[in-house]
């Protein structure tokens, strides 16, 4: 049993009872399981997150904060952008669970996921439970543009030209390959396909359409946000 235990997930407290407030108080003979000092980066955006996370692990005595986010066996604890995922899928060091969850929520990257598993296992329930989507990413069409020609021939937008380019032809340009695959599925336009920005919840920003223009018309409308899932 105790060759299971893990002092950063399970960490051993004591209980105690006050007339207005239950107590959790790290457990003092806990120390003797506690094999190695476990080396911990901790990067969050919110300098509050920061200093709360820092202050918590300073009171464990098997943690030892680190600036460095690729210590062997470590543990990186942080917001999404800021942890090196592929250190973490070498099995080189662990971390927060942030990234499954940001990959459920997410509209955009659940279909991703979805995708991807049902690619390995094609007779999976969600092959069946989930409509037919297309992500659509606008991030070339207000940013940096590159349009590949084929035969390795790349030519890229520069500041002046996008912005002499009408945002309409730069969805258009930018999406060309998910325009093909919306109208081999639209079968003349006899099926409905709603929009979804990928981030917000509520229902917030969703449409329906018919044709391809109309859905660029959305986009257009909402150019800030990046992120789209288009569904039959």
């Amino acid at each position: 049993m105790l060759m299971d235990w893990d002092p950063i997930i399970r960490p051993c407290f004591t209980f105690s009872r006050t007339c207005r407030f239950s107590v959790l108080s790290f457990d003092e003979k806990c120390k003797f399981l506690i094999k190695k000092e476990i080396k911990v980066h901790a990067k969050f955006d919110s300098s509050y997150t920061q200093r709360v996370i820092a202050q918590a692990l300073k009171r464990r005595p098997w943690c030892k904060l680190t600036d460095s986010s690729s210590c062997q066996n470590g543990l990186i604890l942080g917001d999404f952008e800021f942890i090196e995922w592929d250190l973490v899928l070498s099995g080189k060091v662990r971390a927060s669970s942030y990234f499954t969850r940001k990959g459920l929520s997410r509209k955009a990257q659940f279909a991703l996921q979805v995708k991807r598993y049902t690619k390995k296992v094609p007779n999976s329930v969600l092959s069946l439970s989930v409509p037919f989507t297309i992500i659509l990413e606008t991030w070339n069409a207000t940013d940096e543009m590159k349009i590949d020609f084929g035969l390795g021939v790349i030519t890229g937008f520069d500041d002046l030209l996008l912005q002499r380019t009408p945002i309409l032809q730069r969805l258009r340009m930018s999406l060309e390959y998910e325009e093909e695959v919306f109208s081999q599925q639209s079968n003349n336009n006899n099926i409905l396909w709603i929009l979804k920005p990928s981030v917000t919840n509520k229902g917030m920003g969703i449409s329906i359409h018919r044709d391809w223009m109309s859905v660029l018309g959305a986009l257009e409308e909402d150019i800030d946000i990046k992120e789209w899932v288009l569904q039959k």
